[in-house]
């Protein structure tokens, strides 16, 4: 079939110049916030939430170019050939589903209350969790704050976010859990479903036969640097498997998942044997250094000297212990989807470029809808904007509890969006919690903060945790609310060396039953007392708290431990647990 050029309509609207600069630029702006996340080894909540917030605004307005094309080849027609375009822009803001996806793993992986485990059963098991109530009221808990220092009449500190006054304010309140994924999903779905469409009946795509057979004859797509003509049949049979897979809403999420998920696991299960690897090497070279001459390894990589092999490993281990290798999974996914939206962009422009002839010069006209596309550049840079504003504001809060401000003053800063666990290096307190707990006993602060993603793990500069403080002190409530929040109750560090064992030093014996409730051991050694009984014993004096003795005894490794104390005791050895 012979066709007089140009013999496609232009699209402005759709592949103008201003709407696929618009595109590219909002989609590798995306990556700036991810990438400053992960700078200092850790995603940080407020982090998580920036690029959320971003990735969401880019998907919103993602579905303008999706849903356009749709009307459009409803009514005024659209060709085959720029119907690909969109899609190739559409997968391109895909990756800020995945880019979110990303530091959430990242962010749950990393070691604290709330960790969890990188396996696919516990994953199951949160997604589960998390998607149980999918629309809730906003989770800030319904409190009111008194401050220290303040009168009756000043005391009742409420912010317009923890109280409600409208039902209106009521309304925004309520977010969708998971709306990242959510709106990832569906805009997948969309794609797909144009993708199907397109492909179906690729003569018969919503525009007139002539032009589309025009398209199908002349025109190629650029698919991973090659020039596929678009009437290639296997390119239609690939086009539509691929988009018939990525259909389903929430199905379409799972490959990519459980892939990051695997990788994560290798990359886990690498590190542990290199890290015995260098175990082994130490304790080879100790050896030596002993004059013992340790067995050799059975293989060697051929080819290669002894120094060059030794001088590979200790830069790996070096290159391992600069960089985080708990990033490394994530690191290579944004790498991964960097070259995804670089090899989209090309793809699109030598496409472009290579069938301009086919269409009609008004394809590179400015319209109106260039401009609004541009325009819309502001909602991703005023989100990196807040990015920046909010490492400003953990900055504030560092500083804040390095001259242990007042409580109003932090709970503000939290608030607009500060880094919960940012800490004061150098401080008595180095965090807002263990100022909260250890200075001001602040039980109503103490909520908010656990709340807010407070980490309660996090010791001071004496190696004494929250937990351990409010144990001591005798905090029922504070200790009971740690708990809660997935404070472990075994770590060990400060005067007393656990929580347990300040508990029962300090006779408080309602805190040393909760404890144990919670897991406590009381046969760990340490501190000050050497163990919780022996505490115990000794802060009673004459008068010996016997129920927390009786406590303790009970306890099954205390029994265990105790019985190995006693049959040690004539070997004039101390006992290690």
């Amino acid at each position: 079939m012979s066709h007089e050029l140009p013999c496609l309509p232009a699209e402005p609207e759709i592949s103008g110049i201003g709407v696929r600069v618009a595109i590219y630029v909002q989609n590798l702006l995306s990556f700036i916030p991810a990438i400053s996340a992960l700078a200092d080894g850790e995603v940080a909540t407020y982090e998580l939430d920036a690029v959320r917030d971003q990735s969401a605004t880019i998907l919103i307005t993602a579905f303008g170019i999706l849903i356009s094309a749709m009307v459009q080849t409803q009514t005024l027609g659209l060709s085959g050939f720029h119907a690909n375009i969109v899609l190739y822009l559409s997968w391109m803001n895909n990756t800020n589903t995945f880019i979110y996806f990303l530091l959430y793993v990242q962010h749950k992986s990393q070691l604290g209350p709330h960790q969890i485990r990188n396996d696919f059963i516990s994953w199951i098991n949160h997604i589960k969790a998390h998607f149980s109530k999918s629309v809730t009221v906003d989770e800030r808990p319904d409190v009111t704050l008194k401050l220290q220092g303040a009168t009756e009449s000043t005391a009742d500190f409420e912010s317009a976010d923890l109280q409600p006054r409208s039902i209106l304010s009521l309304f925004f309140r309520v977010n969708v859990r998971g709306v990242v994924a959510l709106l990832g999903s569906l805009h997948l779905s969309m794609m797909s479903a144009l993708g199907i469409w397109v492909w179906s009946r690729p003569l018969h795509f919503g525009i007139e036969e002539e032009v589309n057979a025009c398209a199908l004859d002349l025109s190629s797509l650029i698919v991973v640097g090659r020039s596929v003509p678009l009437s290639s049949p296997g390119l239609r049979i690939w086009s539509l498997i691929i988009y018939s897979a990525l259909v389903v809403p929430g199905l379409n999420l799972l490959g990519p998942f459980f892939l990051f998920i695997l990788i994560v696991r290798f990359t886990s299960s690498w590190r542990a044997k290199r890290q015995m690897d260098f175990r082994h090497a130490r304790r080879a070279s100790k050896l030596r250094s002993s004059g013992i001459n340790p067995p050799k390894p059975t293989s060697q990589t051929p080819g290669v000297t002894k120094r060059a092999r030794s001088l590979a490993k200790r830069s790996l281990w070096a290159l391992q212990m600069w960089y985080n290798p708990l990033l490394l999974p994530t690191v290579l996914g944004l790498v991964f989807l960097f070259a995804i939206n670089i090899i989209f962009i090309v793809s699109i422009e030598v496409t472009l470029r290579q069938n301009s002839a086919l269409i009609d010069p008004g394809e590179s006209d400015w319209t109106f809808g260039q401009t609004l596309a541009l325009l819309m550049l502001v909602l991703p840079l005023r989100d990196l904007r807040v990015f920046g504003a909010r490492k400003d504001v953990s900055a504030g809060l560092r500083n804040a509890v390095n001259w242990q401000a007042h409580t109003e003053i932090l709970w503000d800063l939290v608030r607009r969006g500060a880094d919960v666990n940012v800490e004061a290096e150098g401080a008595p307190y180095p965090t807002a919690l263990l100022l909260a707990v250890k200075q001001r006993r602040d039980a109503e602060f103490t909520r908010i903060l656990l709340s807010s993603g407070a980490n309660p793990d996090i010791p001071d500069s004496e190696d004494c945790t929250a937990l351990q403080a409010a144990s001591a002190n005798g905090d029922r409530e504070i200790v009971k609310l740690l708990l809660a929040h997935g404070a472990n109750p075994n770590l060990e560090g400060g005067q007393y060396g656990t929580a347990l064992q300040a508990a029962a030093a300090a006779g408080h014996t309602e805190i040393v039953k909760l404890l144990l409730e919670h897991g406590a051991d009381a046969s760990i050694q340490g501190g000050r007392y050497g163990s919780a009984l022996q505490a115990a014993a000794a802060s009673s004096g004459e008068n010996p708290n016997t129920e927390i003795m009786e406590l303790l005894q009970l306890h099954p490794r205390a029994q265990s431990q105790d019985h190995t104390r006693s049959s040690q005791s004539g070997s004039g050895r101390r006992w290690f647990g």
